[in-house]
């Protein structure tokens, strides 16, 4: 009887089950909605059971059990004024006045109608120092006078702090804020900015205790200290630091250990540096002077334990000072460079440049070494830390000495002269290598002033009295010249050749004999010695007795170049000229196996137009003219061969260069008169 059933469209089924399902959905949610605001209600009352354990705690003084329940609190609900009120004044007690002005902050900007909150949020402003900050914040209510008597006495102080000392005093004289001992404290506070330390000391004489708040108190321990330092009471402002550390000695230490170094007791100094960091670890000027402490000690075990993983900036400019000090004793000095670089806030500090000094030193870079004693210098300039730069700067001038370093050594033996001004052997070195700088160049000025300089502070110096010696001869001073030669010992072979040479220049042959003959039994084949002697024996027509003396030079051209031309001027002394061409043949010849230089050959063109070879001497002058166009000597003696030759026009020429050269030169003068009267008609 029934016929079969037809089933419904897939879509059918769909709705039919979305017919049941959405109902179930639309209860579902509804649960869900009603779950949430169960737990709401639930979480909100556990919340407000916590809070009100923490507040509990907190009225009952239990601040160590306070602390981390408040903290979960605002953690949980950022909007919480009334908790952030309450870990401000646990951090205040705490003297933790940063984490306090924080806390405050928050609490006010939660609550800014709250006149105590807005106090409150001054006091810890003026309590950190942050001056800037509170005169911004409160300048608008210190312009419409709306501020309270609190207010006001934080707005004064932040004034004077912040070196607005006139508006400061402008207030004070219309009796505000109107408590006798905080006037006192703000004119206190204006004295010493004034650097009147007895006025100051006056004001805060009139301050009872208790009349302050906390910070303002402990600013005013502070201050006390310093002024009693700087009236010369050490007493009293030692009682006022130590009262500080031992209320606040996170900072009061620090101040203590100034004193201390402040006062010169370095013993102190260091040991409340120590409590200090102990105290503070975050204090990173009080770790930076205890890691120099150390750094003077070569401490480097302690240099190690200063080192931590920093937090900011500042404090990786720090440690990276410090590990610049433990690198330079264990003698990294590329690490401590590298370490200097990255800590350039400290570069005002005498030590960071001691640091770059000495590995400078180390790498032996003298031309950057000036620029670090000088900053040192500049930071230290004291008698001690000029001795120090010297006892650093001397092993590095000792060593380019040794090394014939010349041009370094030179540099360096300067700077040492113009840090020092004491007699000290660095000083007495440093003068002998700029004596020897001067002779290698030959400075006439320079050897008399650096010699003069060394005797000055040892009449007796060998090497000054030498020098000394020569120049005065160069002058023609003789009789100057043997004092300086007398001061060495006699049996000095130099002193004796500088006596037999100023003995010659007084015309007193006797004794110049004697002291020759003595210096050549001393230090026979002197080649130096054997030209002067030789000059002296022509001028005493005893030429003959050259060829014994030149027996003992050495057997190298040089000196048998030397040897044949003085005999050869013997023998022009003695009218021989063709035993003298000879001997300047035999000098040419020596001359030949030498290495060319335009020395070398100035002197074959000087001894080929001597030995008659005026074709020779001509091209060799030539070419040196086309080397040296303003070389005096050779314009002249080119113009005697030109002349030789017959040349007439081109000597004259050449002579009238020469005289435009060198207008005062006599020899110029006479060679352009020699040419005018060859070339007259």
């Amino acid at each position: 009887m029934w016929k079969h059933q037809v089933s419904p469209p897939p879509e059918q089924h769909r709705m039919k089950k979305a017919k049941f399902l959405l109902p179930a959905a639309v209860t579902a949610l509804s649960a869900l909605c009603l779950a949430v605001i169960v737990w709401l209600a639930v979480a909100g009352r556990r919340d407000a059971a916590e809070f009100a354990e923490a507040a509990g705690a907190f009225e009952q003084g239990d601040y160590r059990s306070a602390l981390p329940r408040l903290a979960a609190v605002v953690g949980k609900d950022p909007s919480n004024a009334a908790a952030y009120r309450m870990l401000g004044a646990i951090f205040e007690s705490e003297r933790n006045y940063s984490s306090a002005l924080f806390c405050y902050r928050q609490a006010k900007g939660l609550d800014p109608q709250d006149p105590a909150l807005k106090t409150k949020y001054a006091e810890m402003l003026s309590a950190v120092g942050d001056a800037r900050t509170l005169l911004n914040s409160f300048k608008q209510d210190f312009d419409r006078k709306k501020l309270s008597g609190d207010d006001l006495f934080y707005y004064l102080e932040a004034l004077i702090a912040d070196g607005k000392s006139e508006a400061a005093e402008a207030v004070l004289k219309t009796g505000q804020p109107n408590e006798a001992a905080r006037i006192a404290y703000q004119r206190g506070f204006l004295a010493l900015k004034r650097n009147d330390p007895a006025a100051a000391l006056h004001s805060f004489a009139k301050i009872p205790d208790g009349a302050l708040p906390v910070p303002a108190r402990l600013r005013l321990l502070g201050m006390t200290g310093a002024v009693q330092f700087a009236a010369g009471n050490e007493a009293e402002a030692e009682k006022a630091f130590r009262l500080l550390a031992a209320e606040v000695p996170e900072t009061g230490d620090y101040l203590l250990a100034q004193f201390y170094r402040r006062t010169g007791r370095e013993r102190e100094y260091r040991v409340q540096l120590e409590e200090t960091v102990q105290a503070n670890p975050l204090l990173t000027a009080a770790r930076v002077e205890l890691a120099e402490q150390y750094a003077g000690e070569k401490n480097t075990a302690g240099l190690k334990q200063l080192l931590r993983q920093p937090n900011n900036r500042a404090e990786a400019e720090a440690f990276s000072y410090i590990e610049a000090m433990r690198a330079l004793l264990e003698g990294r000095f590329a690490d401590a460079e590298k370490s200097l670089s990255a800590a350039a806030a400290f570069a005002g500090r005498p030590l960071y440049q001691a640091i770059r000094m000495q590995c400078r030193i180390a790498r032996q870079d003298v031309g950057m070494l000036p620029e670090s004693v000088n900053a040192l210098l500049r930071l230290t300039p004291t008698p001690e830390a000029r001795s120090q730069v010297v006892s650093e700067l001397f092993p590095l001038l000792l060593e380019l000495a040794r090394r014939d370093a010349g041009t370094e050594a030179a540099e360096c033996a300067e700077l040492i002269l113009s840090v020092s001004d004491q007699p000290s052997p660095a000083r007495t070195t440093a003068l002998e290598v700029r004596l020897q700088t001067a002779a290698a160049a030959g400075d006439p000025a320079g050897i008399l002033r650096s010699a003069a300089a060394l005797l000055k502070e040892n009449p007796d110096h060998p090497a000054a009295n030498l020098a000394m010696g020569d120049a005065q001869l160069a002058m023609r001073k003789p009789d100057a010249a043997l004092d300086c030669f007398n001061r060495l010992p006699a049996d000095s072979p130099t002193a004796q050749f500088g006596k037999a040479r100023a003995f010659a220049m007084q015309q007193k042959p006797d004794e110049a004999d004697r002291m020759y003959a003595a210096a050549w039994r001393q230090a026979p084949g002197n080649p130096v010695l054997f030209e002067s002697y030789a000059a002296f024996l022509i001028d005493r027509k005893r030429g003959g007795e050259i060829a014994a003396l030149a027996v003992a030079l050495p057997a190298t051209p040089g000196a048998r170049h030397l040897a044949a031309f003085q005999q050869a001027r013997a023998a022009e002394a003695g009218n021989s000229p063709d035993e003298a061409r000879k001997h300047y043949l035999d000098a040419l010849a020596a001359l030949e196996k030498l290495p060319p230089s335009p020395a070398v050959d100035y002197r074959r063109a000087y001894l080929s137009a001597l030995a008659g070879r005026d074709t020779e001497a001509e091209a060799l002058y030539g070419r040196l003219l086309e080397d040296n166009p303003q070389s005096l000597p050779v314009l002249l003696n080119l113009s005697e061969v030109k002349a030789a030759l017959g040349k007439k026009q081109e000597a004259l020429s050449l002579a009238r260069s020469a005289a435009r050269l060198a207008p005062d030169s006599e020899a110029a003068r006479q060679c352009l008169k020699r040419r005018g009267q060859e070339n007259r008609p």
